[in-house]
């Protein structure tokens, strides 16, 4: 695992959430380009539908 963000109770997840820790990563020199896409792990709390 190369970052995580842990939201508390009641906090909505975004594409904007998602993408600022894609931007982190990027930042940390961790992904570039050509790198494979990244992979996304949220629990059963999260509506995927809404992130899409």
């Amino acid at each position: 695992m190369l970052d995580a963000v842990r939201l508390e109770p009641g906090d909505g997840v975004t594409t904007v959430q998602i993408r600022e820790v894609v931007e982190r990563l990027v930042t940390a020199g961790q992904r570039q380009e050509g790198d494979p896409d990244v992979l996304v792990v949220m629990d059963a709390g999260y509506d995927a539908s809404r992130i899409c």
